[in-house]
């Protein structure tokens, strides 16, 4: 973004633009190239001790909203797929699905329950 505004404000062609675009490689380069660890450097001398405190309490707090939001999401798409399979499959097919999903896996899940009680009596 700082690139977009510095761009705009300068001539093209001209001194400044020549120095800041040579700067600006520069940068990147530190910043990026592994053995010069520009980017660890700022993030261990600037970054953890300054924003670190001030960023942690709203880490937690935005933790349960983010993960509550990504288990939203992954649920939607989810359904979405087995909804786009369901609704290529024959008409018969999707007869036998609906029923088992309806009778047979309550069934199931009622008579496990039913085991796990008795199991734990005995």
């Amino acid at each position: 973004m700082l690139t977009t505004w510095v761009d705009k404000i300068m001539e093209t062609g001209s001194k400044t633009s020549t120095v800041w675009l040579g700067s600006l490689i520069f940068a990147s380069f530190w910043l990026y190239f592994p053995l010069t660890c520009g980017a660890a450097l700022v993030y261990d001398k600037i970054t953890e001790p300054l924003l670190g405190p001030k960023l942690k309490p709203l880490q937690r707090k935005m933790s349960n909203f983010i993960v509550y939001i990504h288990q939203t999401l992954a649920n939607a798409v989810h359904l979405y797929l087995i909804w786009i399979i369901f609704m290529f499959l024959p008409a018969g097919l999707k007869r036998v699905i609906a029923i088992a999903i309806g009778t047979v896996y309550p069934f199931v899940c009622s008579g496990k329950s039913a085991f796990v009680l008795l199991s734990m009596h005995m």
